[in-house]
């Protein structure tokens, strides 16, 4: 969430008000952070390795201290716990009845695909298009014996085949969480991007997604409207309260629906009404809508 003049404004225009005040918060909690790691840098006179080796949840992590989901990994133990029990119930809610993929859009490191090894999917998809986050994922994978179990894609999920302009590093203060693809050209290097519909032609199958993409959230939807038209489906889609109205809009014309939230994860899905509350039950944190 950028910088506004008139806070307040925002949040009365802001059409669920709840979801707004969560992700105000998350950008101040960011904020927050990246002007601990600089004060920190500023003032410590001893040297600290910036990768370290972390074990949770059974998993053996690289992680970076400078970037921001990683440091709370290692101050917590734990990073969108409820969400990623969400989703592993809603795969498991299918395995054995369907055929089940999980697609990791804008995987970062793949947290969320380590995790999805253990629900029983039969096939898992990470992207991750900048070069220090594939490695880091590659890593995880190798570190945790599961590199032959998760496909990792080296390029960005957008509406159509394309090279653009990305920037790692975002706020260049070390958090390469918030790369992202940028307009006009400012970024650092360039990524070449594909749809999901070019690279998917499944039919009758569960598609659950995690889709994390910065911003780029519309055009990943706008390029997978073949496969959702021929599957079911149960994304969760990351997205700022500025972009929730333009991604509501597109989602409900391509025949899917919001039916909750989890902090500034919104969860969107074609599948049956019974199906959807007993997968939303599993959830103590889940906001119904």
């Amino acid at each position: 969430m950028s910088k506004s003049n008139n806070v307040l404004a925002r949040f009365m225009a802001s059409p669920d008000k709840f979801v707004w005040l969560l992700n105000y918060f998350r950008y101040k909690r960011e904020k927050f952070r990246r002007s601990r790691v600089k004060n920190s840098q500023r003032h410590s006179n001893q040297v600290v390795e910036r990768y370290c080796l972390v074990s949770v949840d059974g998993l053996t992590l690289l992680l970076d201290r400078r970037a921001f989901v990683d440091l709370s990994i290692i101050d917590t133990s734990e990073w969108e716990r409820p969400q990623i029990a969400l989703l592993k119930a809603a795969a498991k809610h299918f395995v054995g009845s369907s055929r089940v993929f999980f697609l990791d859009v804008g995987a970062y490191w793949g947290l969320y695909s380590l995790h999805m090894l253990g629900a029983g999917v039969e096939k898992i998809f990470a992207f991750e298009p900048d070069p220090e986050n594939h490695a880091q994922l590659l890593s995880q994978l190798l570190l945790n014996g599961a590199l032959s179990k998760v496909v990792v894609c080296n390029f960005a999920i957008s509406s159509v085949e394309r090279v653009v302009a990305f920037k790692s590093d975002f706020y260049e203060d070390g958090n390469r969480g918030t790369s992202r693809i940028v307009p006009g050209g400012d970024g650092d290097r360039t990524v070449r991007t594909s749809s999901l519909d070019n690279l998917f032609d499944e039919v009758d199958i569960v598609l659950i997604a995690k889709i994390d993409v910065e911003g780029h959230q519309d055009a990943v939807l706008a390029g997978m409207c073949g496969i959702i038209s021929r599957n079911k489906v149960f994304l969760q889609v990351e997205i700022d309260d500025r972009g929730l109205n333009s991604f509501d809009s597109l989602a409900s014309s391509i025949g899917l629906r919001r039916c909750g939230v989890i902090d500034v994860d919104h969860y969107y899905t074609n599948l049956e009404e019974d199906a959807v509350w007993k997968i939303l039950d599993c959830s103590v944190r889940i906001v119904r809508v």
